[in-house]
């Protein structure tokens, strides 16, 4: 059986999930709309890539055999410079994002990443191809990581990519592949599912496609969520047959903290701190603004003076509570391609007023996009820099002073709505999380009907209102707690 470079990064992570995908594909989750936005981004950045080491023949064939003997073909021909050539050795096939062949079949190799760093899984991915190249002859004299530099706009001199040479470390791994092949090998040879205990693993680098199958049976509090448990207790404690919380013996060595996590988890209490809710809720001048941005970021700089990966509002949504509790909604969406920014900013300090507590849900995000509105548009930086001083955030005062067994530890807008509201709103609504918004309005632009356009455009409008709108329930929630 022939693997790719991609089965041996994720044997790396977890051999079962190689197997998985070999006999039981239809047990994986389907990619989300994030996954396919970075996938599409990715090719972007191939492109680019290729215009900036320049001078190369492109093999696009996607059918790996077809592609290798394009590849033997211009090597023959003595082309010296190849983009995405097919080479396969020992088992391992992999395609190399540039390639350049010198005499006596010396190459140095660039894979290029979206990345803006040098990671763990790159020198694997970098190595695979290093020792499949060696089985094929070649001598590796150099290779590379190319990576996005994020100090690049699309107006200063500074390259969109930066190289990182990887060389010694990566012919150290090639040498030790041989043997992690062989093993994936058998694995895969037999028909029997490979008993590999699930663990931290399941979600770094990547949360697994086969997440949802492999826990399926675990309650969401268990001792993998013990805090700072070593591998070494959680592995006498799965020898014993223990998953669930209250059956972790009293005699077990945990520490202090550990023991209250698995107190406080099987006790279903719910703890409240009312007078520091008390004391930030005065704090709250009326009208209450509650605010969220939706976000487009892009390796390559989409708009003049960007940088990569920079987070561009393109909507907002705003309710405006009186004191009286009247309630009004104001938003806007950025219909078409252009720079959203200009027209965010105007509409945003039109709306909010020069008065009143302005909340947030992890105020950081939103303080960064206003500051970064401020220096992007000096005629507003004023009136910007007044918002980002009437900004709370609502956040901290619910993880400080709340906590639920039910919440298991995650504070996100949506599980803090779901279990202190008891409201799953989001659940009703087509595009329900970030992600997939920044995917929908994307690929609103390339749709040319305006009916489609039209109704995508109201489901970012219903997601982002639901966001704030879960703002004002949560405030409400504070108020009655305190009351």
């Amino acid at each position: 059986m022939n693997f790719t470079k991609k089965d041996l990064i994720l044997s790396a992570q977890c051999r079962k999930a190689v197997w998985l995908q070999a006999y039981r594909p239809e047990l994986a989750a389907e990619a989300d709309a994030g996954s396919q936005l970075r996938f599409e981004q990715g090719n972007q950045v191939d492109l680019v890539a290729r215009e900036y080491f320049e001078g190369g023949e492109l093999i696009a064939d996607l059918e790996w055999d077809n592609a290798s003997q394009q590849t033997h073909a211009l090597l023959e021909a003595g082309v010296t410079r190849l983009y995405q050539p097919a080479f396969g050795a020992q088992g391992l096939r992999i395609r190399v994002d540039v390639l350049d062949v010198h005499p006596n079949r010396n190459v140095v190799l660039r894979e290029v990443k979206m990345s803006t760093r040098l990671k763990d899984e790159h020198l694997l991915d970098i190595a695979s191809q290093v020792f499949v190249l060696q089985g094929c002859g070649y001598r590796v004299e150099q290779a590379y990581l190319v990576a996005v530099n994020n100090a690049h706009t699309p107006e200063n001199e500074i390259p969109l990519f930066h190289e990182v040479e990887v060389t010694p470390e990566v012919l150290q791994l090639a040498s030790q592949l041989e043997q992690q092949v062989t093993e994936l090998t058998g694995m895969v040879d037999t028909e029997a599912e490979p008993d590999v205990p699930i663990g931290k693993h399941c979600t770094k680098p990547w949360t697994c496609a086969f997440y949802d199958y492999c826990w399926q049976d675990v309650p969401k509090a268990s001792v993998l969520s013990i805090p700072r448990l070593s591998p070494k207790k959680l592995d006498a404690l799965r020898s014993q047959g223990i998953l669930r919380l209250d059956d972790v013996p009293p005699s077990f060595s945990l520490t202090d903290k550990q023991r209250d996590y698995i107190a406080f988890q099987t006790s279903g209490m719910q703890t409240i701190h009312r007078s520091a809710i008390k004391e930030e809720l005065d704090l709250f001048v009326y009208p209450v603004y509650f605010l969220d941005f939706e976000t487009h970021s892009a390796p390559i700089p989409p708009y003049p003076h960007t940088y990569p990966y920079q987070q561009v509002p393109f909507q907002f949504s705003v309710h405006e509570l009186h004191e009286d509790r009247t309630l009004l909604h104001h938003e806007y969406l950025h219909l078409t391609d252009s720079d959203p920014r200009q027209a965010v900013a105007e509409h945003l300090i039109q709306c909010i007023g020069d008065s009143g507590s302005i909340l947030t849900y992890n105020a950081r995000f939103e303080i960064k996009v206003l500051e970064e509105l401020a220096t992007a548009l000096p005629q507003y930086a004023d009136a910007l820099q007044r918002i980002i001083g009437r900004v709370y955030d609502q956040l901290p005062l619910i993880r400080k002073n709340v906590q639920d067994p039910e919440l298991h530890r995650s504070y996100s807008l949506k599980t803090v709505t779901r279990v202190l509201l008891n409201d799953d709103a989001y659940a009703n609504l087509t595009i329900a999380n970030g992600q997939a918004a920044h995917f929908a309005w994307v690929r609103m632009h390339e749709l040319t009907d305006p009916e489609a356009r039209r109704q995508v455009a109201e489901n970012l409008k219903a997601y982002c209102c639901q966001d704030t709108l879960a703002q004002v329930h949560l405030h409400y929630w504070c108020e009655r707690v305190i009351a």
